[in-house]
């Protein structure tokens, strides 16, 4: 939420819990993606993505993406040795493409993957 709202000051804290040893898996993978999320902030007023969706997502899809890269996109989703804010760019590249394809992506990250209950909450 802090990511969200766009917090100032809050990167120390966010840095404080987002490391491998921190000894609550769910709050340091949540603090890992909110530091990213404001590294990655956009400094313009543009729309978040070229799609049907205006909220302000922890992760930004990958511009360009087509139907083409659903594959690897997925693949992506379920690298769990990536970055979290990694794997979050690629499943909103897989929401924002839509269809059955990035569909069956996003629900076989949903019900395989087992290293991170914060990417399966979102």
């Amino acid at each position: 939420a802090l990511a969200a709202i766009g917090a100032e000051g809050v990167e120390d804290d966010l840095r404080r819990y987002a490391t491998p040893t921190c000894p609550h898996v769910n709050l340091g993978g949540t603090c890992e993606l909110a530091l990213a999320t404001l590294q990655n902030k956009p400094t313009d007023n543009l729309p978040p993505c070229a799609c049907q969706y205006t909220t302000r997502d922890p992760a930004v899809g990958r511009p360009g993406a087509t139907a083409e890269d659903i594959p690897q996109l997925g693949e992506e989703l379920m690298q769990a040795d990536q970055k979290l804010y990694e794997r979050y760019v690629a499943m909103f590249s897989l929401r924002n493409l839509g269809g059955p394809a990035a569909a069956g992506a996003l629900a076989r990250a949903l019900v395989e993957d087992q290293s991170s209950a914060v990417l399966r909450h979102e």
